[in-house]
């Protein structure tokens, strides 16, 4: 099945890598190396208080930046990623959706919200078993993720679950890890958001 999907891609495009994908498979791993340099680069680019400037996202969208500049050599006179593709194939609901979904969660933690949801959720587990708190999590995050998406249910209830292992003196892992894994069933039930 490999083979035949490789035959035809290649009689399509050719055996060998144009310069544009070359290209845009460095500027790949460039991502990657200015990701995994974010500690020592960060040093360097600071106010003079000592806020850091450079975050993940800064450096993600400078190779992203990169792709909408290089020129490209199969289309002359465009460049490697032009706007109407981005415009046409990219789904801009999802960054939306992802991106409130991680504004909630940042409100939640500046509020300290999620310390008062932490210690209701822990008046309510507190003497419970192993299992029957790992299944009320496992519940909780379900019926969450069946309202909201999952990526908002995770971000809002995972900083809340930490924050009731830490005040019932539980290890954190025994409250994230039965959530992280609740909050991937977002397809359990048919009429589940249509955004998953």
């Amino acid at each position: 099945v490999l083979e035949v999907e490789w035959e035809e891609f290649a009689s399509e495009y050719g055996h060998k890598m144009s310069r544009d994908e070359v290209l845009v498979g460095l500027l790949q791993i460039l991502q990657f190396g200015l990701l995994f340099s974010r500690p020592i680069l960060s040093k360097y680019v600071q106010t003079a208080y000592g806020e850091v400037l450079l975050g993940d996202s800064t450096l993600a969208c400078f190779p992203a930046i990169l792709l909408f500049l290089l020129p490209s050599k199969r289309r002359p006179g465009q460049s490697l990623l032009t706007w109407p593709t981005v415009h046409d194939k990219f789904d801009f609901g999802l960054i939306l959706l992802i991106g409130g979904a991680y504004a909630i969660a940042d409100g939640f933690k500046q509020s300290g919200l999620n310390i008062a949801l932490g210690s209701g959720i822990d008046d309510l587990t507190r003497n419970q078993e192993p299992l029957l708190l790992t299944f009320t999590i496992v519940l909780m995050c379900t019926s969450c993720t069946q309202i909201f998406s999952a990526v908002g249910t995770a971000s809002t209830l995972l900083p809340a679950l930490n924050s009731a292992a830490q005040t019932s003196l539980k290890h954190p892992l025994s409250m994230l890890l039965p959530a992280a894994v609740a909050c991937s069933f977002a397809f359990v039930v048919a009429p589940a958001p249509p955004r998953h």
